[in-house]
């Protein structure tokens, strides 16, 4: 798995070794933001398109046949062959504050076999995204557009579709304060999910996306980003939902945490303050 890069300038070149796309259940893939001078478009006009479900048709059904006619073509000998996968390279478990790469490593280190893991940590999970090929077998779930806020429902959907595996919702601070009432119905259905609060205390994608586009927010607009005054706390914010929680600083706090809420069925919420 490879995901198509969040900035534009490199989800071009990433996309444009491949000479045609076929598309199943998503439409063609654009960028979060729109930039002057820019494209928008993932794709060059020269490649080309293929959707292969019509309208109202199963994605799944359509990508199905399209994989026994592609194994059809193949030897037996290349059929019997088993899945291809990544081989298993963990990073070495950090020490020390907190910043993203670290939680990161730590959250690769540690998922267990066949979880789900719900991203919508944005700017913080970069560093995911380039290791988790080579993490354990998990199914991965991220943004289906530019809104915010998708996370924890999600990550409650997961849990309730797939009970019997452990969901990990990677989760933006700012994002989670769209849909915090899903941690009651977590607690509500005992659902599987550990939530992880990527608490940087600010709307940074909006203050990096302006910066980008050649407009450094000036006090004012910063003071419309920030979510420092006064700071959310989080683990209140759980165990008022009636999910445990805990706050974590370092990397040490977020392995062990981690480690017991991986343990545990139910619910369990751990702010990671960057």
């Amino acid at each position: 798995m490879t995901r198509v890069p969040y900035f534009p300038e490199l989800a071009l070149p990433t996309l444009a070794g491949y000479d045609s796309v076929i598309f199943a259940g998503a439409p063609e893939p654009v960028s979060f933001f729109g930039y002057q001078g820019g494209s928008s478009q993932l794709l060059r006009e020269e490649q080309a398109r293929l959707r292969i479900d019509e309208t109202g048709q199963n994605p799944v059904d359509a990508l199905t046949a399209l994989a026994d006619l592609l194994v059809s073509a193949h030897a037996p000998s290349r059929r019997s062959e088993g899945p291809v996968r990544a081989r298993l390279d963990l990073l070495e478990m950090p020490t020390g504050e907190l910043d993203p790469d670290k939680m990161c490593a730590v959250i690769a280190a540690l998922q267990p076999d066949d979880c789900i893991v719900v991203d919508e940590g944005l700017c913080s999970t970069f560093k995911y995204n380039l290791i988790a090929n080579t993490v354990r077998r998990h199914s991965y779930l991220t943004l289906t557009g530019g809104s915010i806020g998708q996370g924890m429902p999600c990550a409650l959907g997961a849990a309730l579709a797939c009970p019997d595996r452990k969901v990990i919702n990677i989760q933006a601070d700012g994002s989670a304060m769209y849909t915090v009432q899903a941690l009651w119905t977590q607690a509500h259905t005992g659902a599987n999910v550990v939530t992880l609060i990527c608490s940087n205390r600010k709307y940074f994608t909006i203050e990096f996306e302006c910066r980008r586009a050649g407009y450094p927010p000036g006090p004012s607009a910063m003071d419309l980003m920030k979510i420092d005054q006064p700071n959310i706390d989080w683990a209140s914010i759980g165990r008022g939902m009636g999910v445990p929680a805990v706050s974590v600083t370092t990397a040490e706090e977020l392995a062990l945490k981690l480690e017991d809420a991986l343990k545990e069925s139910g619910p369990y919420l751990i702010e990671i303050v960057l």
